[in-house]
């Protein structure tokens, strides 16, 4: 995959990103679709959120049978309890922290920032 400049926009490989889980938002459509799909090429395991429940459960099925370890959780970014309990249930169902990938259409800001109830050491962004 390459950005408009034929530049690849993510250039890991191997092990890079093996066993690691990556949290992606907006993972429905556009950008976070595409994304999800580099993250699961590099041997991620995905957290998928979004709105819509219909497209992540397609995305989420394409990329398991692929071969990927995927939990597709719909929420809404912009509630910041959504996005907490959804990050929660991604690291519940994988154990551990994660990182997490967010495609908002603006920079998220420090003061939409919340701390995950049940992972120490893990951030919410809501995007503003």
């Amino acid at each position: 995959m390459t950005a408009g400049t034929g530049q690849p926009v993510v250039a890991a490989t191997g092990p890079a990103l093996a066993d690691r889980v990556v949290v992606v938002t907006g993972a429905s459509r556009g950008v976070g679709r595409d994304l999800a799909r580099v993250f699961a090429d590099h041997g991620a395991r995905l957290g998928l959120l979004a709105r819509s429940r219909d497209a992540l459960d397609d995305l989420g099925g394409t990329l398991t049978a692929a071969g990927a370890d995927v939990l597709a959780v719909p929420c809404d970014v912009g509630e910041p309890d959504s996005l907490a309990g959804a990050v929660d249930a991604v690291a519940g169902h994988f154990g551990g922290s994660t990182r997490s990938s967010s495609t908002p259409a603006s920079r998220p800001s420090p003061v939409g920032r919340t701390t995950c109830r049940s992972t120490p050491g893990t951030t919410c962004w809501r995007p503003t």
